[in-house]
Order: C-alpha cells, then sequence, then structure tokens
C-alpha cells in the first residue's frame, strides 16, 4: 500500500497580488483562475476554491502590500514587530 504524502504550498504576498490583478483585468470563472494560478506559478495541485475565495476576499489588503514584501508568506504586523505596539488598557 502507497501513501500519498499530501503536498503544501504558500503563496508568496507577490503571487496573491498577482491573482488578484488576474481577476480584476480578466474576470473569468473562478475555475479558469485556478487553473491559470495553477500554471504561471507551477503548482503541484489547482488550490482550492477555498483559497482562491480568501485570497480575492482579501484582495484591498493584497493590493496595499509594498512590492519589497513580494516574496513573504505573509502580511507582516507592525504591532509584532514592535513598532507603534499598543499601549496597555488602564
Amino acid at each position: 500500500m502507497t501513501s500519498t504524502k499530501k503536498t503544501y504550498v504558500r503563496l508568496t504576498l507577490g503571487q496573491k497580488v498577482m491573482i488578484c490583478k488576474m481577476a480584476r483585468e480578466q474576470p473569468r470563472s473562478r475555475q479558469a483562475l485556478r487553473e491559470m494560478a495553477t500554471r504561471a506559478f507551477d503548482l503541484p495541485r489547482p488550490m482550492s476554491e477555498r483559497t482562491l475565495h480568501s485570497i480575492l476576499k482579501s484582495h484591498n489588503t493584497l493590493l496595499k502590500v509594498a512590492e519589497n514584501n513580494y516574496k513573504r508568506k505573509k502580511v507582516v504586523d507592525p504591532v509584532v514587530l514592535g513598532k507603534g505596539a499598543a499601549k496597555p488598557l488602564a
């Protein structure tokens, strides 16, 4: 019996931005977007419908990401980095 190991691929912010731009410039079916992203990013398997939905739902945030952060896997929270840390509640 052979076991099939699931491959887990995290897209970079740049790839997610490209998906948002593809959806905006060439509105097609979600299936076509998934196939196009699979070919463009050489993914081992097509992304799930839920993944695409999450990416498109957060398009406002993704389109504001600076290009120098495109290679990151997730958005950086300035509070976590200590910049502008929240003051404790009194």
